[in-house]
């Protein structure tokens, strides 16, 4: 008996959409560390963008174990 089946394309759709959303959030990683450098540099707390704006906040973050 075969337990498998054609998957006709969805398995390699689901791998493709995997990989975008992989590169898409290392992207925002990259822009997020962008953002806070240029707030950093122009000692202010909000960026605006076109159609959105910004704010940057530094706050200390205490973990408890």
């Amino acid at each position: 008996m075969n337990n498998m089946a054609n998957d006709e394309g969805l398995v390699d759709e689901f791998e493709k959409l995997e990989n975008q959303k992989k590169e898409i959030e290392e992207k925002e990683t990259e822009l997020k560390k962008k953002i806070i450098e240029l707030a950093r540099k122009n000692n202010v707390e909000v960026l605006f963008g076109s159609n959105k704006k910004c704010s940057v906040k530094e706050y200390e973050k205490i973990i408890f174990p």
